[in-house]
Order: C-alpha cells, then sequence, then structure tokens
C-alpha cells in the first residue's frame, strides 16, 4: 500500500519546477518595472538551476542585485537545492525499505 502511494511520487517527490513558478507568480503584482523584470529573470534562472545546480552561483548573483523587495521574499536557491535532494535521498530510503 505505501509502496503504491509512493509510485506517483517520482524520483523528486515533487514538481519543483510547477512549485517554484507558483511561489513567484504570488509577489507579482505591485511591483514596479524594475523589480517585475528582475523578478522574470530570477524565476526562469531558477527553474533552470532545479535542474542544472551548477548554475546556481548566477543565480545567487542575479539575487544579490536584484531590487531589496525581491530579495526579501526570494526563497534561499542553496537552500532549497538541499531540501530538493533530502526529499529524494528519503524517498529512495523508503523505498529502498520497501523493497
Amino acid at each position: 500500500m505505501l509502496r503504491k502511494a509512493l509510485s506517483p511520487l517520482g524520483l523528486d517527490g515533487l514538481d519543483w519546477q510547477s512549485g517554484v513558478k507558483r511561489e513567484f507568480e504570488i509577489p507579482a503584482a505591485g511591483l514596479d518595472e524594475r523589480a517585475s523584470s528582475a523578478l522574470a529573470q530570477i524565476a526562469s534562472a531558477y527553474g533552470s538551476v532545479l535542474s542544472n545546480p551548477s548554475a546556481l552561483s548566477s543565480l545567487q548573483r542575479m539575487i544579490a542585485g536584484a531590487p531589496q523587495t525581491l530579495r526579501d521574499f526570494t526563497p534561499n536557491p542553496q537552500r532549497v537545492l538541499a531540501e530538493k535532494q533530502d526529499l529524494a535521498e528519503r524517498l529512495r530510503q523508503i523505498r529502498s525499505l520497501l523493497q
């Protein structure tokens, strides 16, 4: 039964791309033009980092150069990658135990 419940979760456990996309859609209202432009770039780069972690430093520089309002609510990409990896590892361990 538990194996059946884990099956649709896939290797990563979540659709991280969709989650990040939704996360960045929330604050878009009320931002000035500069912040909106930076948000679009950061959101795109964030999605890329989820599938290519080697681009992390580029995203971190982008966030550091963004307006303060964006820096205040942008999730730490290093932490998000660590959480993604941790969840995948825990799912792998659980699946291994269920074999």
